[in-house]
């Protein structure tokens, strides 16, 4: 049953509609100012059910909103083939993202486009898909639309969404912003040397049967890339790149010269059923 804040809510954005036309409707750009606005900047995930799965800054019972985001889409029965995904209260803009089961919020009081949040929910969603693929998480909530994937995730996982929430809002950090990749500086010889090494090595593997090695890359800090190994005709995303660069340097910086790690991860953008 929805409670007294979803009812009292409904109101006010039912008095916030007027219609001129019945085939073009106009739509308030504002809602109710029901959000907490302590922070300038904030990201939200939940389910299509209302269930909370992640939030970057939590004070104040940020989470508990949630239902209140969830009673909003419900009532403007927001899908991504509609144009209402983004509304503005005040200097507060907020950005839906729906990616059934999951849905994404950011609101920025930051003077963002629409459409800078919007490559950024993607960002996460991306995230979301590279630790559990697209298919599973159908699979999930084919069973349960209600399910809790909080109970799902690792602890891990929302350490590495904070670390991504960390670099596209508290750091310097455009590149994901700007769907680009950072390359290292350096003489076109040097290169020429480090992709040969990592050809030779590839052919001294003799145990390693064809096709097994999809690609190699070497890495500089600062997610630099220095030189890539791949097949002829097939590439990776910049985004995919990102969260694999994400995911070596927060992840696995504390290990020593004699660890190796072999972890599967979706890239998203490549194929999102599947891992590598």
């Amino acid at each position: 049953q929805p409670s007294e804040l979803d009812e009292s809510l409904e109101d006010q954005l039912a008095q916030s509609i007027s219609s001129c036309d019945r085939r073009h409707p106009l739509v308030s750009t504002e809602i109710p100012n029901v959000f907490p606005h302590q922070y300038d900047k904030n990201f939200l995930i939940l389910t299509s059910a209302g269930k909370p799965i992640y939030a970057m800054k939590d004070g104040d019972g940020t989470i508990a909103y949630m239902g209140v985001i969830h009673t909003i889409m419900n009532y403007f029965k927001l899908k991504e083939d509609q144009d209402l995904r983004c509304i503005e209260n005040g200097d507060v803009r907020f950005a839906f993202l729906d990616r059934e089961p999951i849905v994404l919020v950011a609101y920025s009081a930051r003077g963002e486009t629409s459409n800078e949040l919007f490559s950024q929910l993607d960002f996460l969603h991306s995230y979301l898909l590279s630790s559990l693929s697209e298919r599973q998480l159908s699979k999930i909530f084919s069973k349960r639309q209600n399910f809790d994937l909080r109970n799902f995730l690792e602890s891990t996982d929302f350490e590495n969404l904070d670390e991504i929430c960390s670099l596209l809002c508290e750091r310097l950090y455009p590149d994901a912003l700007l769907g680009a990749l950072r390359s290292l500086s350096m003489k076109k010889s040097h290169r020429a040397q480090l992709h040969e090494a990592m050809s030779q090595q590839l052919t001294k593997e003799k145990d390693l049967p064809r096709g097994t090695l999809l690609y190699g890359l070497i890495v500089a800090p600062e997610n630099k890339l220095c030189s890539v190994l791949r097949p002829k005709g097939h590439t990776l995303h910049t985004t995919d790149l990102h969260l694999l660069f994400c995911l070596i340097f927060h992840r696995f910086q504390n290990l020593d010269d004699s660890q190796e790690l072999w972890v599967p991860i979706c890239f998203p953008k490549f194929n999102a059923n599947g891992f590598l």
